[in-house]
């Protein structure tokens, strides 16, 4: 197998606290986190050498190389595991850009899970979760939903049952919004 292509969804906040500010710049948070049904489409390949993304997007300007959250969790992975291969990276966005659904950190999960498999790493979830949390907060969700309890920075997720199915309605003012 030289690529694998995954669906990478995106999340909506069901519930969402803001706690106390950390020592470490973050804050403490509890919410209540869901996969939904709208998705990019990341494709990671065996490279040559080096780390190569390449975003096709209709959803607003993409960042490119290492400011990329994918690139950066395709990096995080070889670090982990010390290894040197080359990673080739195409996402299709159809998630908008900086509107609060971790369309990037879904692409960030997708590129773990993806890798690990194509490089054969062995990591099972908990470790992909740890080394996403690295690159951004609502990784490691990826790993843990579709449905979880987020506490701590957001990295410590508990599993819920899945919600009932219904339609939730995501508006886009056409302007981005940092997260961060």
């Amino acid at each position: 197998m030289n690529s694998i292509t995954l669906r990478s969804p995106a999340k909506i906040n069901l519930c969402l606290s803001v706690l106390d500010k950390r020592p470490d710049g973050y804050h403490e948070v509890e919410m209540m986190m869901q996969m939904v049904g709208l998705y990019d489409e990341v494709t990671i390949a065996l490279g040559k050498r080096g780390i190569e993304l390449h975003c096709f997007s209709d959803a607003g300007p993409v960042p490119g190389g290492e400011g990329n959250i994918a690139w950066q969790a395709a990096a995080e992975l070889l670090k982990a595991t010390g290894r040197t291969d080359g990673l080739d990276i195409a996402i299709r966005k159809k998630i908008p850009v900086a509107a609060g659904l971790a369309g990037g950190s879904g692409n960030a999960a997708a590129v773990l899970v993806a890798a690990n498999r194509l490089l054969g790493t062995g990591f099972g979830r908990d470790r992909l979760a740890e080394v996403g949390t690295k690159i951004g907060m609502d990784v490691p969700f990826f790993f843990f939903g579709p449905t979880a309890i987020a506490r701590g920075r957001g990295e410590i997720l508990t599993p819920l049952p899945p919600a009932p199915a219904c339609w939730a309605l995501l508006v886009n003012p056409g302007f981005g919004t940092s997260t961060a």
